[in-house]
């Protein structure tokens, strides 16, 4: 791919002055969906691996333990590591070099740069997922008086303000509305189920294989795929203003 040294030093030289060659050459990124995929398995990393002691609710005990300030160097690390891989995969340079190239000029600067617009724009997708470990507590059977505790604390907490009194301050308030998106829901996927059920069987009864049965077949099942992936706060409306309160105080406590 390169002649020279020189050639391979104009080139990163370029890759550190072009955000969308950056982008497409270390990172494979290339549109604003690309983007967002991308923070969904960052934020699926940081929430459940990296930063799970700080912002992972099921693994938080105390309140004030919870803690914004590691989001942002946690994506800059994976950005790096993406340049580490490409360094080795493309420009053939060892870690330690790689290492030595992103600290020139104002490379890391331009890295921080990504960071922070990275983070500008798909800050949701980090504290919805955020928000999803806390909902995950009513998955649990039962629920400890002390998470009981906790849970409550988090609802009074300056993590769900909200001047116009439209939400939700109690456990036991929470855990109706879980219930009722819950059960909402599961009635909708059964629903959906019993079609499929009814064209199973008149599929089987049928003495050749009707192709219209079978695409009928499938997108009922897409359907429920779609369904057991939405959040509850999908089937609820004070789960989703609640959802909207604590992404909003997360961004600006972050």
């Amino acid at each position: 791919m390169f002649k020279t040294q020189k050639q391979k030093e104009n080139y990163i030289n370029k890759l550190f002055n072009n955000v969308e060659l950056f982008e497409w050459d270390v990172l494979h990124i290339s549109s604003n969906i690309d983007r967002a995929e991308v923070m969904e398995i960052i934020a699926e990393n940081l929430v459940y691996n990296n930063l799970k002691d700080e912002i992972n609710f099921l693994n938080i005990t105390n309140i004030e333990k919870i803690n914004f300030k590691k989001i942002k160097s946690s994506i800059f690390s994976e950005i790096i590591n993406e340049w580490l891989n490409f360094c080795d995969d493309v420009l053939m340079y060892p870690k330690k070099d790689a290492i030595l190239v992103v600290k020139q000029g104002e490379r890391i600067k331009f890295i921080y740069s990504l960071v922070n617009s990275y983070y500008d724009k798909f800050h949701r997708i980090i504290f919805s997922k955020m928000f999803d470990t806390f909902l995950e507590y009513f998955n649990k059977t039962p629920i400890t008086n002390n998470q009981q505790i906790f849970i409550e604390k988090i609802l009074q907490s300056n993590l769900n303000e909200d001047k116009n009194f439209f939400t939700i301050h109690k456990f036991i308030q929470l855990q109706s509305r879980v219930k009722i998106a819950q059960n909402k829901k599961n009635k909708e996927i059964d629903n959906i189920n019993i079609k499929i059920k009814e064209l199973m069987e008149k599929l089987n009864h049928s003495q050749a294989e009707d192709d219209e049965i079978v695409l009928k077949i499938e997108d009922y099942d897409y359907e429920v795929n779609e369904l057991e992936k939405k959040g509850l706060y999908e089937f609820d409306e004070i789960i989703a203003k609640l959802r909207n309160n604590m992404i909003d105080a997360m961004k600006k406590l972050s």
